[in-house]
């Protein structure tokens, strides 16, 4: 089902016709519990489309990158047209300590080093005020973006991967389809009747949506560990 698909469906289970247009192709409220549900249902539950993986590219001189919809990051490779190699994590000040001279100062290499960073602020004005510190930020952030530190910064051009959770795809458009829309479209209704009944304040009503689609959820979960437990998987 696509967006339009699960718009009709949410209407006519809810009987808030007012919610879209009358042929439920234009929305009239109706995206926002739909949304709210997929939101609810990927941070309370892990399927085969949790995990994803971003690939970007960086120029000589990088110490960053910037990425939207990662919800948590697990991992973080590197490449150039040689090799490939896995980023340690380590902590944001213990990089900072390591790594305390101005960029200008600082010589570029092959990064061996990533920390998850903070990239907001409320006053940047004078960020590289006498001299340019490794610092990011990013002052017109509007809350989706994630990003990451890597040290040292680049000697040449690489492939970044992170491998992380991700948002599953967003449903704005009619056309849009996600995995819940595709793979679970029943539990995606119920999430976003859940989400309306929550909204409206209706206790009962918003428990009983709750247990129908954890009960759906715990079965979705279980074709993860039915998979990861198999007596093929190699984990050396």
């Amino acid at each position: 089902m696509d967006l339009a698909d699960v718009r009709e469906q949410f209407v006519k289970l809810s009987g808030r016709y007012d919610l879209s247009s009358a042929d439920f192709q234009t929305d009239s409220g109706a995206d926002f519990y739909i949304q709210s549900g997929q939101r609810w249902l990927d941070r309370r539950f892990y399927t085969r489309k949790t995990m994803g993986r971003l690939f970007d590219s960086v120029a000589a001189d990088a110490w960053y990158l910037e990425f939207q919809s990662c919800r948590a990051i697990k991992a973080v490779w590197i490449n150039d047209d040689e090799e490939r190699w896995q980023l340690r994590r380590y902590d944001y000040d213990i990089i900072r300590r390591n790594y305390s001279g101005l960029r200008s100062a600082t010589d570029s290499e092959a990064p061996k080093y990533y920390t998850p960073i903070w990239i907001r602020t409320t006053e940047a004005t004078d960020i590289d005020d006498q001299g340019a510190f490794f610092n990011r930020i990013k002052t017109t952030d509007d809350g989706s973006y994630n990003a990451i530190l890597f040290m040292p910064p680049t000697d040449g051009a690489y492939t970044i991967e992170v491998i992380g959770h991700f948002d599953s795809n967003a449903l704005s458009i009619n056309a849009d389809t996600s995995f819940w829309s595709v793979t679970a479209p029943e539990t995606l209704l119920k999430a976003a009747l859940y989400q309306l009944e929550v909204f409206y304040r209706n206790t009962e009503g918003a428990k009983d949506w709750k247990n129908a689609i954890l009960e759906e959820g715990y079965d979705i979960e279980k074709d993860i560990i039915e998979q990861e437990s198999s007596d093929e998987y190699i984990r050396e």
